[in-house]
């Protein structure tokens, strides 16, 4: 496949000098087609001129943020410690890394996935933990304290969901494990380090929140292990009021996000005509929901498009290769386009502006190692980095699509990567190279 996209030279220079790009790097070896890719979690800003990205080797693990207009680096951050598994811009100043380790907690039994947020201030280059497990109002003990759902209208603070106490009614709190603790979402200073205060008070069965752009909580959801009773509370004079509730063993509706208007949550369920995962809407209002929507017979939704503070504009389906529908017209087409560009290719939605003027994409697949592209409106596209920089397009062996039939008649598809040499041959099955 040809490759007609713009490269920025400058662009590609300050890319090439911390990702080491040997233009007379030597064949491929077995790890390089087997390691993890050394460039990820790329992440653009909201005017898409800064650009940061992840470089792991066995040496190192650094970030790096650079300004494209500038062709100048920004920072270089080394995240060993860290080890962010995504990285997303609040703004032109703020950058959130959010990690994941799987380990013991002191005083309970067994290894938990712990996840954390980190921000990182361009201006003053501090990198600092936004919850801390321990420091009050923050329960110790606790794993998932990497989710950030929204920001005040100034941007000054985030809403972090949390098992935490009031301060006002335990000043002498140490740092132990609660009985009972009550999760609910915390108001974090983006600004300067001081301790969060609890903003929204949840129960020990609430286990989320959403929040609207002015920093208005929309629902609560709760869920009751000894009841089984699945609720979704909203605020109605002063109280939380069920707008929704059902007795299930397994919570089966999977709520995850709001609609841009703010007036319906986003929920992903099983469609029992079908058999396969839809998309609904539940009205904020009364708990009624929509009818099943942009289903399809043959893939499920696998997610859904949002941003960091869940706010839904598309939905992804399942696939050997991504596709999408977004809720726009002209974006659902835009996205469509830049997709035909890669024929035959995967091509993942990476990162996006918060106004979609800017898209970066992640393509791989028989033409490409894994190779990141940017696309602004009214702009040419271009090129920002290769995932695996040791790779060349011209090393990789084409992917072929196959069907293999099971006992009972099932038709199984798979994937074959084929020799080069192979390619051409006359077995049929070796000459499509359709992935």
């Amino acid at each position: 496949m040809k490759r007609s996209f713009a490269r920025i030279t400058g662009l590609l220079a300050i890319f090439s000098a911390f990702i080491s790009i040997n233009t007379a790097q030597a064949k491929p070896t077995l790890k390089d087609y087997g390691t993890l890719p050394e460039i990820q979690s790329i992440a653009i800003s909201p005017s898409s001129d800064l650009v940061a990205f992840r470089k792991v080797t066995s040496e190192y693990d650094r970030l790096s943020i650079i300004s494209i207009s500038s062709h100048k680096q920004i920072a270089n951050i080394d995240v060993k410690e860290i080890q962010p598994q995504s990285v997303y811009f609040l703004n032109e100043e703020q950058l959130v890394l959010t990690a994941s380790e799987y380990k013991k907690i002191d005083g309970f039994l067994g290894f938990h996935d712990v996840s954390t947020a980190f921000l990182y201030n361009l201006t003053d280059k501090s990198i600092r933990q936004l919850l801390v497990p321990g420091e009050a109002p923050v329960i110790k003990g606790q794993t998932g304290l990497g989710s950030l759902i929204g920001l005040s209208p100034d941007g000054q603070f985030a809403y972090m969901p949390a098992y935490s106490f009031e301060q006002k009614t335990s000043p002498s709190f140490s740092g132990e494990k609660l009985e009972n603790p009550d999760y609910s979402l915390l108001r974090v200073n983006l600004k300067e380090k001081k301790a969060p205060w609890v903003y929204s008070k949840g129960t020990n069965s609430t286990y989320d929140f959403f929040v609207d752009n002015k920093g208005t909580v929309l629902a609560q959801l709760n869920y009751e292990q000894k009841s089984n009773l699945h609720r979704v509370r909203v605020r109605k004079n002063d109280e939380w009021t069920d707008i929704f509730k059902e007795t299930v063993e397994i919570r089966e509706k999977s709520f995850v996000g709001v609609t841009p208007d703010f007036k319906s949550l986003v929920v992903l369920d099983t469609n029992e005509k079908t058999g396969r995962v839809a998309y609904y809407t539940m009205s904020l209002a009364d708990g009624s929901f929509s009818e099943p929507m942009f289903g399809r017979d043959d893939a499920d939704i696998e997610g859904t498009i949002k941003s960091f503070q869940r706010v839904v504009y598309g939905v992804r389906y399942s696939g050997f290769t991504p596709s999408y529908h977004f809720f726009n017209p002209q974006l659902n087409q835009r996205m469509k386009d830049i997709m035909a560009k890669f024929p035959e290719q995967s091509v993942y939605l990476s990162d996006f502006s918060e106004d979609w003027k800017h898209l970066v994409v992640y393509v791989s697949g028989s033409n490409f190692p894994g190779e990141y592209y940017l696309f602004s409106e009214g702009k040419e596209a271009q090129f920002l980095t290769s995932s695996r920089p040791n790779i060349k397009p011209e090393d990789l062996h084409p992917t072929g699509k196959v069907t293999f039939a099971a006992r009972d008649g099932l038709k199984i598809p798979a994937l074959l990567t084929i020799p080069k040499d192979k390619v051409g041959s006359d077995n049929p099955v070796l000459t499509r190279t359709t992935a």
